[in-house]
């Protein structure tokens, strides 16, 4: 049920956009050698919300991001060529702007793109625990390298891939590009100041957006419900492969939390939700369809809980590196995994309780 007094807005067929609601739309991906996410504009009667803007660096072509930063290369061109131009068609067919930002979290595949699209005006609603790597894009990059060292794009030489932080800054600075350099200081905290906390919804034109917590994938993952249309924008928690079939649970970064996983799996579970659109991947329509896939997810996760539980405490002597050969046997070890996912599997599974409650502020 759309707001009281919203007259839906008359519009064409915008490439790399596609209106999943009244004015609710994915903005799609065009042609990428990455798994760029997908992002939203969401219209609220007044101006766009604009849901995890994507990645960006200071990159120009597939050429310059092979010998600085290969996996910004798709992320980059996709967001110039394609996101970008679709956004600012909206901005101009409904006659308003984009209001505010909403990250689920803070990677830089979702974030790095906020100062690309958006001015210094706009605020940047973020859980406060996502707060550093939002900051800090050319850290994730470079640690996120150890999960891709098999890329195409390396020419599969993970030599290459240690020289990353060093060429980031580098190229920034070539570039004049404010992430790198004597103004990344100041840019920081000019962003900072942007951040602000999730209010528990936003009204939009479709009636409201509710914000959910999810943390898993990230301790301040957020996804976002439209109860008028049962829908749920997620982010990096649940992923679907190109079939749209179960994925396995996304918690392969060294903050990720399997208990907290688990926990954000069942809440997901408890709600009344037919489609459920993840950030990577196509969407899960129908409501047995979503209950069956979070079912799978929950049953996946259990038992790799229990059996990493188990070979940890017959094997006290090795360290984690030495129980992914004894854990990831072949019912788990999926084609595609890291040595550096399953390692993440196991230091999460080894914490004995969820993360904490969001840190002082002044800590961050």
């Amino acid at each position: 049920m759309e707001r009281e007094g919203y007259a839906p807005v008359e519009t064409r067929d915008i490439p790399n956009a596609e209106q999943v609601f009244s004015g609710g739309w994915r903005l799609t991906k065009g042609i990428t050698y990455l798994d760029v996410p997908e992002s939203w504009a969401i219209y609220d009667g007044e101006g766009f919300l604009l849901i995890d803007p994507g990645g960006e660096l200071p990159v120009e072509t597939v050429e310059d991001a092979r010998s600085v930063k290969p996996l910004a290369a798709a992320a980059t061109l996709s967001w110039r060529s394609d996101k970008i131009e679709a956004l600012r068609e909206l901005e101009q067919i409904y006659d308003a702007p984009v209001k505010a930002v909403l990250l689920t979290h803070g990677d830089a595949d979702h974030t790095n793109n906020v100062e690309n699209v958006t001015g210094p005006e706009v605020p940047i609603y973020v859980d406060r625990r996502e707060w550093w790597s939002t900051l800090s894009p050319e850290k994730q990059f470079a640690a996120g390298a150890k999960n891709f060292s098999k890329s195409a794009l390396t020419g599969n030489d993970p030599g290459r891939l240690r020289q990353r932080d060093e060429g980031f800054q580098t190229f920034a600075r070539s570039m004049n590009n404010p992430r790198g350099g004597e103004q990344a200081h100041a840019r920081k905290q000019a962003l900072a100041e942007r951040f602000r906390d999730y209010p528990e919804m936003f009204p939009i034109a479709a009636g409201q957006l509710d914000v959910v917590a999810v943390p898993g994938h990230a301790p301040g993952e957020h996804g976002f419900y439209v109860p008028e249309e049962k829908l749920f924008i997620g982010g990096d928690l649940i992923t679907t492969s190109k079939k749209g079939q179960a994925d396995r649970l996304n918690i392969f970064l060294p903050e990720a939390n399997i208990y907290d996983a688990i926990g954000s799996l069942k809440h997901l579970q408890s709600m009344d939700i037919e489609k459920y659109y993840p950030a990577h991947g196509p969407p899960i329509l129908g409501r047995e369809e979503f209950q069956a896939h979070v079912r799978t997810l929950l049953d996946d996760a259990e038992q790799l809980v229990d059996r990493i539980l188990e070979r940890a405490e017959k094997y006290q002597e090795e360290n984690v590196h030495d129980l992914v050969g004894r854990v990831f046997v072949q019912h788990f070890d999926r084609p595609g995994m890291s040595e550096q996912s399953k390692k993440s599997w196991i230091m999460s599974v080894l914490r004995d309780q969820p993360t904490e409650t969001s840190p002082d502020v002044a800590t961050l």
